[in-house]
């Protein structure tokens, strides 16, 4: 349940409870030679603020749930585990496709073959969660923290498609976990909670049109006459209305894991491991592959002094070379836009702060347009009202925010050039 459309929900799941994850490939190889194969990685990574100490985290998970639930899955902790008992109840024959290739205790890994018969290539995935998400935190009776749900999944064969790309897709979802149906209840009391504040703002606003309740907040009689309502207020009042409303309608039963995961969250490139010493946790930032030195060759023309690490070897190294002292500063946020005209593809477009002078200025440099002449960047929502933004629109873009972007002729105005001559002005549109 969310207030608006910007904001990245969240889904309630019960600990201990069998769920079904799909995957489905939306853009299959065309006239495959032979039989579609798959590997899904599924995995639980934390967000933001838990990422620079996952270790901590999945130490308290081990300490307190992990260790004494073991012995019901044959003392191995598994945070999430899959579930190969599980009778298919349109018995198909999806257990005879899929083969558990390794199981972590934060996640699992599987290939599966796709049915020939079926148009659209997809697995049901049985699998259930182990943990609280009060068990990543010392402090109880809190909300728990959310983790994300994360799939990994890529083509194995055939890979002969000509024009066809095969990166491997890793997407996440954030999810919460309670105790037995503490996800229902959840659920319900955010529903009743959102009522309550639609009847309270729809009162308000009521008592608002009659006059009864004077701006002040005094008791004493006041006239119809005596006062308006500030059109500020009546927005608010609609906007909290509006926000009530979009949260009523936004619960569903499914969920769709449509965040795009960061590299933090690849479970090939930085898995979690457990040691066999105490329980004790360890991070590796490698791959779960160990790293091959073939593909590492001396260079044909000249071959420099050989640096080695604790993990490869390297070559054509500067031994003059040293490292910038300071670190270069991190964007803020990552757009993708799709220009109008261009094919169906997506250009990053990275922020090194949220306002719409800096949008507009990486939008145009992409375009390698001239920003001087941008007069205004203008959003066309679904109704097509065009709607001015201007920094708090940016602010609260989500992260990852998709959207079509067309440069145009702003109408009815004309921009000066250094020159002295006039130019036409050009206006920004966006669409998402």
């Amino acid at each position: 349940m969310v207030k608006n459309a910007w904001e990245v929900s969240e889904t309630y799941l019960n600990k201990g409870q069998a769920y079904t994850l799909t995957v489905k490939d939306s853009s299959p190889p065309v006239a495959p030679i032979g039989l579609i194969q798959y590997r899904t990685f599924i995995r639980i990574s934390f967000g933001e603020e838990e990422r620079s100490n996952p270790t901590g985290c999945w130490r308290l998970w081990m300490e307190s749930r992990g260790k004494n639930e073991a012995h019901r899955r044959g003392g191995e902790p598994r945070a999430i585990e899959y579930l190969d008992d599980i009778q298919d109840g349109g018995g198909d024959n999806t257990r005879d496709r899929v083969d558990l290739q390794q199981a972590f205790f934060d996640g699992f890994c599987i290939t599966w073959t796709a049915d020939p018969s079926a148009s659209t290539p997809e697995c049901s995935i049985p699998l259930r969660f182990n943990f609280l998400s009060t068990d990543f935190s010392h402090a109880k009776g809190v909300k728990g923290i959310p983790v994300r749900l994360c799939v990994k999944t890529e083509l194995l064969s055939p890979k002969n498609d000509v024009g066809m790309a095969h990166e491997p897709e890793l997407c996440y979802r954030k999810v919460k976990l309670f105790r037995d149906h503490g996800a229902g209840r959840k659920s319900t009391n955010d529903v009743r909670h959102a009522q309550k504040q639609s009847t309270s703002s729809i009162n308000g606003l009521r008592k608002q049109k009659e006059g009864l309740v004077p701006p002040n907040g005094d008791a004493s009689i006041v006239s119809r006459e005596a006062w308006h309502i500030p059109d500020i207020m009546r927005l608010r009042t609609q906007k909290d209305m509006a926000s009530t409303q979009y949260m009523l309608s936004s619960a569903c039963s499914v969920s769709y894991l449509d965040l795009r995961g960061n590299k933090e969250d690849d479970p090939d490139l930085y898995p979690i491991r457990l040691s066999s010493d105490g329980g004790r946790v360890q991070v590796e930032a490698r791959g779960r592959q160990s790293l091959s030195r073939s593909n590492l060759s001396p260079s044909d023309s000249k071959i420099s002094p050989v640096s080695r690490t604790s993990s490869f070897e390297a070559v054509d190294v500067d031994p003059s070379y040293r490292a910038p002292s300071g670190r270069p500063p991190k964007p803020t946020a990552c757009f993708y836009a799709r220009f109008a005209g261009e094919q169906n593809f997506y250009r990053a477009i990275y922020l090194m702060e949220r306002t719409v002078q800096e949008l507009a200025e990486k939008l145009s440099a992409k375009r390698q347009i001239d920003p001087k002449y941008i007069v205004h960047v203008l959003h066309i929502n679904k109704n097509g009202l065009p709607v001015v933004v201007d920094d708090d629109v940016v602010r609260e873009l989500p992260e990852g925010q998709t959207m079509t972007v067309d440069v145009c002729d702003a109408t009815g105005m004309e921009c000066n050039d250094a020159a002295g001559g006039s130019t036409s002005p050009l206006e920004i549109k966006l669409m998402y």
